[in-house]
Protein backbone atom coordinates (compact mmCIF):
# COMPACT_ATOMS: atom_id res chain seq x y z
CA UNK A 1 0.00 0.00 0.00
CA UNK A 2 1.52 3.32 -1.11
CA UNK A 3 1.41 6.27 1.23
CA UNK A 4 0.11 9.50 -0.19
CA UNK A 5 2.90 12.11 -0.46
CA UNK A 6 2.50 15.84 0.16
CA UNK A 7 1.81 17.74 -3.05
CA UNK A 8 0.07 14.81 -4.80
CA UNK A 9 -3.07 15.91 -6.62
CA UNK A 10 -5.47 13.74 -4.63
CA UNK A 11 -8.71 14.62 -2.85
CA UNK A 12 -8.42 14.63 0.96
CA UNK A 13 -9.55 11.43 2.62
CA UNK A 14 -10.03 10.36 6.22
CA UNK A 15 -7.25 8.29 7.74
CA UNK A 16 -8.33 4.68 8.26
CA UNK A 17 -6.07 4.46 11.31
CA UNK A 18 -7.80 7.49 12.86
CA UNK A 19 -11.16 5.77 12.36
CA UNK A 20 -9.78 2.51 13.80
CA UNK A 21 -8.36 4.41 16.78
CA UNK A 22 -11.73 5.98 17.57
CA UNK A 23 -13.60 2.67 17.12
CA UNK A 24 -11.12 0.87 19.42
CA UNK A 25 -11.42 3.68 21.95
CA UNK A 26 -15.22 3.50 21.99
CA UNK A 27 -15.14 -0.30 22.29
CA UNK A 28 -12.57 -0.01 25.09
CA UNK A 29 -15.36 1.21 27.40
CA UNK A 30 -16.52 -2.43 27.43
CA UNK A 31 -13.16 -4.18 27.28
CA UNK A 32 -10.90 -1.78 29.20
CA UNK A 33 -7.23 -1.80 28.35
CA UNK A 34 -7.65 -4.65 25.84
CA UNK A 35 -8.72 -2.16 23.20
CA UNK A 36 -7.57 1.03 24.94
CA UNK A 37 -3.92 0.35 24.11
CA UNK A 38 -4.51 -0.24 20.37
CA UNK A 39 -6.64 2.94 20.31
CA UNK A 40 -3.72 4.94 21.71
CA UNK A 41 -1.18 3.40 19.34
CA UNK A 42 -3.35 3.80 16.24
CA UNK A 43 -4.25 7.36 17.28
CA UNK A 44 -0.59 8.40 17.58
CA UNK A 45 0.35 6.74 14.28
CA UNK A 46 -2.54 8.35 12.42
CA UNK A 47 -1.80 11.81 13.90
CA UNK A 48 1.77 11.52 12.67
CA UNK A 49 0.69 10.43 9.17
CA UNK A 50 -1.96 13.17 8.98
CA UNK A 51 0.67 15.84 9.80
CA UNK A 52 3.08 14.44 7.20
CA UNK A 53 0.40 14.17 4.50
CA UNK A 54 0.19 17.93 4.00
CA UNK A 55 -3.60 18.02 4.17
CA UNK A 56 -4.24 14.98 2.01
CA UNK A 57 -5.29 12.92 5.04
CA UNK A 58 -7.91 14.09 7.50
CA UNK A 59 -9.23 12.79 10.81
CA UNK A 60 -6.90 14.34 13.36
CA UNK A 61 -9.92 14.99 15.62
CA UNK A 62 -10.90 11.32 15.52
CA UNK A 63 -7.30 10.31 16.18
CA UNK A 64 -7.06 12.72 19.12
CA UNK A 65 -10.36 11.44 20.55
CA UNK A 66 -9.13 7.84 20.15
CA UNK A 67 -5.90 8.67 21.99
CA UNK A 68 -7.65 10.48 24.86
CA UNK A 69 -10.38 7.87 25.35
CA UNK A 70 -7.80 5.09 24.98
CA UNK A 71 -5.61 6.59 27.70
CA UNK A 72 -8.60 7.10 30.01
CA UNK A 73 -9.95 3.54 29.66
CA UNK A 74 -6.48 1.99 29.92
CA UNK A 75 -5.65 3.97 33.06
CA UNK A 76 -9.07 3.21 34.56
CA UNK A 77 -8.64 -0.50 33.86
CA UNK A 78 -5.18 -0.56 35.39
CA UNK A 79 -6.51 1.17 38.51
CA UNK A 80 -9.30 -1.42 38.81
CA UNK A 81 -7.05 -4.40 38.03
CA UNK A 82 -5.57 -4.78 41.55
CA UNK A 83 -9.08 -4.85 43.02
CA UNK A 84 -10.16 -7.49 40.52
CA UNK A 85 -7.07 -9.59 41.24
CA UNK A 86 -7.58 -9.29 45.01
CA UNK A 87 -11.22 -10.34 44.64
CA UNK A 88 -10.19 -13.26 42.45
CA UNK A 89 -7.48 -14.39 44.87
CA UNK A 90 -9.92 -14.12 47.80
CA UNK A 91 -12.27 -16.41 45.90
CA UNK A 92 -9.46 -18.91 45.38
CA UNK A 93 -8.42 -18.65 49.03
CA UNK A 94 -11.99 -19.22 50.26
CA UNK A 95 -12.37 -22.21 47.97
CA UNK A 96 -9.11 -23.68 49.28
CA UNK A 97 -10.28 -23.14 52.87
CA UNK A 98 -13.58 -24.88 52.16
CA UNK A 99 -11.76 -27.84 50.59
CA UNK A 100 -9.34 -28.07 53.56
CA UNK A 101 -12.29 -27.83 55.94
CA UNK A 102 -14.12 -30.71 54.28
CA UNK A 103 -10.93 -32.81 54.33
CA UNK A 104 -10.54 -32.20 58.07
CA UNK A 105 -14.22 -33.01 58.69
CA UNK A 106 -13.72 -36.31 56.87
CA UNK A 107 -10.64 -37.03 59.02
CA UNK A 108 -12.57 -36.26 62.23
CA UNK A 109 -15.43 -38.48 61.01
CA UNK A 110 -12.95 -41.28 60.41
CA UNK A 111 -11.60 -40.90 63.97
CA UNK A 112 -15.17 -41.02 65.30
CA UNK A 113 -15.74 -44.27 63.41
CA UNK A 114 -12.58 -45.68 65.03
CA UNK A 115 -13.91 -44.54 68.42
CA UNK A 116 -17.19 -46.31 67.67
CA UNK A 117 -15.42 -49.55 66.72
CA UNK A 118 -13.37 -49.54 69.93
CA UNK A 119 -16.12 -48.50 72.34
CA UNK A 120 -19.27 -49.80 70.69
CA UNK A 121 -20.77 -46.32 70.34
CA UNK A 122 -20.13 -42.71 69.46
CA UNK A 123 -19.43 -39.96 72.01
CA UNK A 124 -22.50 -38.12 73.26
CA UNK A 125 -23.10 -34.52 72.22
CA UNK A 126 -22.02 -33.45 75.74
CA UNK A 127 -18.75 -35.43 75.51
CA UNK A 128 -18.24 -34.01 72.06
CA UNK A 129 -15.00 -34.19 70.13
CA UNK A 130 -13.13 -33.90 73.42
CA UNK A 131 -13.69 -37.69 73.69
CA UNK A 132 -11.09 -38.04 70.93
CA UNK A 133 -8.34 -36.43 73.04
CA UNK A 134 -9.35 -37.46 76.60
CA UNK A 135 -11.03 -40.66 77.76
CA UNK A 136 -14.59 -39.79 78.85
CA UNK A 137 -15.66 -40.68 82.39
CA UNK A 138 -18.61 -42.57 80.89
CA UNK A 139 -16.39 -44.70 78.60
CA UNK A 140 -17.57 -48.35 78.72
CA UNK A 141 -15.65 -50.61 81.13
CA UNK A 142 -13.49 -53.23 79.49
CA UNK A 143 -13.33 -51.37 76.17
CA UNK A 144 -10.14 -50.02 74.69
CA UNK A 145 -9.86 -46.23 74.44
CA UNK A 146 -7.34 -44.74 72.03
CA UNK A 147 -6.39 -41.08 71.81
CA UNK A 148 -7.23 -39.88 68.29
CA UNK A 149 -5.89 -36.28 68.49
CA UNK A 150 -3.42 -34.55 70.80
CA UNK A 151 -5.53 -31.37 70.62
CA UNK A 152 -8.90 -30.47 69.16
CA UNK A 153 -8.59 -29.42 65.52
CA UNK A 154 -9.82 -26.00 64.41
CA UNK A 155 -11.36 -25.14 61.08
CA UNK A 156 -9.48 -22.98 58.55
CA UNK A 157 -11.15 -19.88 60.03
CA UNK A 158 -9.77 -20.66 63.49
CA UNK A 159 -12.98 -21.90 65.14
CA UNK A 160 -13.49 -25.31 66.79
CA UNK A 161 -15.52 -27.90 64.93
CA UNK A 162 -18.97 -28.61 66.36
CA UNK A 163 -20.25 -32.12 67.05
CA UNK A 164 -23.83 -33.32 67.32
CA UNK A 165 -24.82 -36.92 68.13
CA UNK A 166 -28.34 -38.14 67.52
CA UNK A 167 -28.41 -41.34 69.55
CA UNK A 168 -32.17 -41.68 69.29
CA UNK A 169 -31.99 -42.21 65.54
CA UNK A 170 -31.53 -45.69 64.16
CA UNK A 171 -28.91 -46.15 62.99
CA UNK A 172 -27.14 -43.73 65.32
CA UNK A 173 -25.69 -40.78 63.45
CA UNK A 174 -23.39 -37.87 64.17
CA UNK A 175 -22.59 -34.62 62.45
CA UNK A 176 -19.32 -32.67 62.47
CA UNK A 177 -19.85 -29.03 61.52
CA UNK A 178 -17.71 -26.02 60.70
CA UNK A 179 -19.36 -22.65 61.18
CA UNK A 180 -17.67 -21.39 58.02
CA UNK A 181 -16.29 -17.94 57.30
CA UNK A 182 -18.98 -16.05 59.23
CA UNK A 183 -18.33 -18.00 62.45
CA UNK A 184 -22.06 -18.51 63.08
CA UNK A 185 -23.75 -21.89 63.36
CA UNK A 186 -26.85 -22.50 61.27
CA UNK A 187 -26.02 -20.14 58.41
CA UNK A 188 -25.65 -20.87 54.72
CA UNK A 189 -21.84 -21.09 54.78
CA UNK A 190 -21.73 -23.92 57.35
CA UNK A 191 -19.84 -27.01 56.19
CA UNK A 192 -21.01 -30.36 57.53
CA UNK A 193 -20.07 -34.04 57.45
CA UNK A 194 -23.53 -34.62 55.94
CA UNK A 195 -22.18 -32.97 52.77
CA UNK A 196 -19.24 -35.39 52.56
CA UNK A 197 -19.25 -37.77 49.58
Amino acid sequence: MNDVQPGDDVAAKTSGQAIASLVCAICSFCTGFLLGIPAVILGHISQSKIKKSGGVLQGSGMALAGVIIGYITTAGSLLLLPGILVGFSKGITESARETACMAKIMEISSKLETYNLLSGGYPSTQEGLNALIEKPLTYPEGKTWKQQFTELPKDPWGAPYQYVFSGAAQPETFEVISQGADGELGTVDDISSKEAP
